[in-house]
């Protein structure tokens, strides 16, 4: 096999050198792998997620996320699923024959052809958004995987509507907001939700589902996420979803009103 050229650049200079064909460098939070002839562009482009987006990401996160390296493969294809899209999350794995394990992320080279200037929202900061929330979502001491009363990916796009404003990307947040509304269903009373009452009850449920593996995403039905959103605003937000169209029972309505006075008290 012919090996690849390698850059001579400073933007090089204070990554690791892996022993990787096609050439591979590690970042503080990422390893980077692409054809020699994409590669100076994709570390670029990394870093330039790296030092703008990830310290805010992990701001959003609270506690610090298990998986803490993310492996980024540039590739010459688009995804054979998904509609063809050109970024995609797979799974936590071990890179190569290193020692370094996370989240694995394949990104299609023709991302790269109008950087700079580099895109900070989509495509690595979604992708490694689903790194992030990969561990809470999908621990192994839980006995199923993530599917509650939403699609898997909603928690991670309401994560990118919150990420676009404190970005100072109105206009990005605003047109997600709006898509996931369309989108009916679930997703708009969750998008709504958000709207409503801002990123900090998701933050929690994010928190408790990182900090308790006995509390599995499947308990949240409809009542249950009534009753554990209404105690991380510390107000009864019940009413919230059933005007959207929850039923919410009775006896969720009274926990809920006995759990916030206990805790006012």
């Amino acid at each position: 096999m012919k090996k690849s050229v390698e850059p001579d650049t400073p933007i090089l200079d204070d990554c690791l050198k892996l022993s990787s064909d096609p050439p591979a460098y590690k970042t503080k939070h990422y390893i980077v792998e692409a054809d020699s002839k994409y590669i100076l562009k994709a570390v670029a482009w990394t870093k330039c997620i790296e030092s703008n987006v990830y310290p805010i990401m992990l701001d959003m996160m609270e506690h610090t996320p298990k998986v803490k390296l993310h492996a980024l493969h540039f590739v010459d294809h688009r995804h054979r699923g998904s509609k063809g899209t050109g970024a995609w999350f797979e799974r936590i794995k071990r890179f190569r024959n290193t020692q370094y394990v996370g989240s694995r992320i394949k990104i299609f080279h023709g991302k790269l052809h109008d950087q700079p200037p580099y895109r900070k929202v989509g495509d690595i900061t979604y992708e490694t958004i689903h790194g992030l929330l990969d561990e809470a979502k999908n621990s192994r001491n839980r006995t199923t995987k993530w599917k509650p009363i939403w699609r898997y990916e909603l928690l991670d796009r309401i994560f990118e509507m919150e990420l676009c404003q404190r970005l100072g990307d109105e206009m990005a947040s605003e047109k997600r907001y709006h898509k996931r509304v369309k989108e009916g269903a679930n997703y708009a009373v969750f998008a709504k939700f958000w709207k409503a009452y801002g990123w900090e009850p998701f933050k929690s449920l994010i928190v408790r589902l990182h900090n308790d593996p006995n509390f599995p995403p499947t308990l949240l039905d409809q009542n249950n996420f009534a009753y554990y959103m209404s105690l991380f605003t510390k107000e009864d937000v019940s009413g919230f979803f059933e005007k959207h169209g929850w039923n919410i029972d009775n006896k969720t309505k009274e926990k809920i009103t006995e759990d916030l006075q206990k805790r006012s008290n």
